[in-house]
């Protein structure tokens, strides 16, 4: 392969020149239309990140219109493409040492991700895990090897875990990141989802699940060598705790807990005295799960929450005098320590915010200086001043629940005129809409349309309460939170009632067939990308492929076919096509392994018999989300042109 040298010119060399450029007047523009590939293409780069000894960077960039494999030497900012992949994506990158680099693939989005190894100046590339070849929806099974560790003392291993003996139970091995090659450290007994290694990379801690008595729990042992006992065991919709990392004392282990309050915090729970001790930090609203943890302090140095916009809080006075000064150079954006050198005199730092697409910025602090340089961009073409703000409120659902959501007006919407709405529920559903920069939001706002984005109850870190109120509530309560803000966003004014439309993905894809079924009269139209249509095959397909964890799990949280069939064909879709009556847009990925393409092709079928107006769109190389440009692009633009057809020219 023939690399390229390319050089990241300094356009910045200190903070003052920052400080002149971000805090000029901003100047009104007119808001122009962007191209559809402008949205969707490829970033130039992304996922920087830097080396244990802070000396070099690697970075996933653009090339063919794939996203492959860059590094450059920190010294001179020299850089060179280390991949050609002209197929697939590089989906992710990890440092194993400072001189070996992993890499992540799967092929046409299937998920099984294959670990690709190669060394910072191109040299002995690898494969260590072949990825799974094949389609990987209908029967067959995501198998996936994970680095768990990069066990910072030898660099000639990470630690990993593989499902290819059990689907859903992994075991534990050492990987050669020169030749390959996996060595058994922990073999799973049958029942272990998850296992933490202690700072020296020892495991000794397995989060375990007991299907047969619905239980979930947490077991230790001192240490490598010793036997398992259990900390905790609760029923899996209780309340408990979860572990969040080993503190560095032998004694303390860190810990998310919702056993005293609905949000869960963070605490240290003892190991010796096994009990739980000191509350670290919660809050009000939110979960809290994400504590930052220093090896080179040997300490926790403080904890990020993601609420209505990203927080941070450091305990270290350190780093909050660097936020403080980032802050003050990148306004309007949240700037978050992405990487850091092992001393932490090297940090990478990504800035982000509803209008800026996230750049990457190197901050040094070796030679007794302060420097703070430019890495690149994700979408240098777009202009922060032509894209829209979007805005935090809290509503209440007609069951008095408080509901949070997301509401972006379109730059183009003059005074207190009323614009098109477009819905967009996310997908999971246990998951959330969270702030920052969106390239499908900010298409549909430059389009001219407000877009609407609900965290319905089941949406993830809001506290147990609010995510157990969606269990086996797919199609009922979970769908009057939707229509709940919908009429919110008409009664405040933002929104045209009769120019409304829907949009989602994967279960935002269902919900956007469940709304226009129930509410008939209230869209235009709904666009379905990769949405479940049957539940009671969506329940079914971890048993075809015996995976009886995720089987337990599914029963309990959407629905059990054997006992609650009716109400599980009542909230699907491909049963009810006869009462959709506006057009519908769907789009699949035939290697899709978490909603089989059976479900989009049965919905097209049910349409077409219905005589229902519809738009279908598939494709072979793409799974669970379409990952390669071209047809990234094709599918917006396609769904552009349905849109017009139904509303006219946007």
């Amino acid at each position: 392969m023939k690399k390229q040298s390319l050089t990241i010119r300094i356009l910045v060399r200190g903070l003052a020149l920052l400080f002149v450029a971000l805090s000029c007047t901003r100047l009104a523009a007119e808001v122009p239309r962007i191209p559809v590939e402008d949205f969707f293409r490829n970033p130039q780069f992304t996922s920087f990140t830097i080396s244990p000894d802070g000396n070099t960077l690697a970075a996933i960039g653009e090339w063919e219109n794939r996203r492959n494999l860059f590094v450059w030497d920190i010294a001179n900012m020299e850089g060179r493409r280390l991949t050609g992949y002209r197929r697939n994506n590089v989906s992710g990158v990890l440092w194993a040492s400072n001189e070996r680099l992993l890499y992540f693939m799967d092929r046409d989005g299937n998920e099984s991700l294959g670990i690709f190894a190669i060394s910072k100046d191109g040299g002995r590339p690898r494969t260590l895990v072949e990825p799974q070849e094949g389609r990987a929806g209908g029967m067959a099974s995501v198998r996936r090897t994970s680095v768990i560790d990069r066990l910072v003392d030898d660099p000639d291993h990470v630690l990993v875990t593989s499902n290819n003996r059990l689907l859903d139970y992994p075991d534990a091995f050492r990987l050669n990141v020169w030749r390959g090659g996996l060595d058994v450290v922990q073999r799973n007994p049958g029942d272990v989802v998850g296992w933490v290694p202690d700072w020296e990379g020892d495991i000794r801690i397995a989060v375990f699940s007991d299907k047969e008595e619905e239980k979930t729990g947490v077991r230790y042992r001192p240490a490598a060598d010793a036997g398992w006992e259990t900390l905790i065991e609760f029923g899996v919709d209780s309340p408990g705790w979860s572990p969040v990392g080993f503190g560095f004392d032998d004694r303390t282990l860190y810990i998310s807990s919702n056993l005293k309050e609905d949000r869960a915090a963070i605490y240290e729970f003892d190991l010796k005295e096994r009990k739980i001790g000191r509350r670290i930090h919660g809050h009000e609203r939110f979960d809290v799960s994400n504590l930052i943890i220093s090896r080179h302090h040997r300490a926790p140095i403080g904890v990020a929450v993601n609420a209505e916009r990203p927080e941070v809080r450091w305990f270290s006075e350190e780093r909050q005098q660097l936020q403080a000064i980032l802050d003050r150079a990148f306004l309007d954006t949240y700037n978050a320590i992405s990487s850091a050198s092992l001393d932490e005199t090297r940090l990478v730092v990504s800035s982000f915010g509803d209008r800026q697409p996230p750049k990457f910025h190197l901050v040094d602090f070796r030679g007794g200086e302060f420097r703070v340089l430019p890495l690149g961009e994700t979408y240098p073409w777009l202009n922060p001043e032509h894209l829209a703000e979007t805005r935090s409120y809290w509503i209440t659902a007609r069951d008095d629940r408080p509901m949070q959501l997301y509401l972006t007006v379109p730059r183009s919407r003059e005074g207190d005129a009323r614009v098109p709405l477009l819905v967009m529920p996310h997908g999971g559903p246990w998951y959330r809409d969270s702030w920052g920069y969106d390239p499908v939001v900010q298409f549909f706002a430059n389009r001219g349309f407000a877009v609407l984005q609900m965290n319905f109850r089941g949406s993830t870190g809001f506290g147990r309460e609010h995510l157990r109120s969606s269990f086996k509530q797919w199609g009922k309560s979970m769908q009057e939170d939707v229509i709940d803000a919908v009429d919110w966003a008409i009664e405040e004014g933002y929104a045209d009632k009769s120019r409304v439309g829907i949009y989602g993905a994967s279960y935002g894809g269902y919900t956007a067939m469940m709304q226009a079924i129930l509410y008939p009269d209230r869209y235009r139209f709904a666009v379905n990308f990769l949405g479940p249509t049957d539940l009671v095959d969506l329940v079914m397909i971890p048993r075809r492929r015996q995976q009886e964890e995720a089987f337990a799990v599914l029963k309990r949280q959407i629905g059990d076919p054997s006992e609650e069939r009716e109400m599980l064909e009542a909230a699907s879709p491909v049963l009810r096509a006869n009462e959709i009556k506006v057009p519908v847009f769907l789009a699949y990925g035939v290697q899709d392994p978490r909603v089989p393409i059976e479900h989009g092709t049965r919905m097209r079928t049910a349409l077409r018999r219905a005589g229902v107006e519809y738009e279908w769109m598939s494709k072979r190389n793409e799974g669970h989300g379409f990952v390669n440009e071209e047809n990234r692009i094709e599918l917006y633009e396609r769904i552009e042109t349905f849109i017009e057809q139904t509303m006219g020219r946007l």
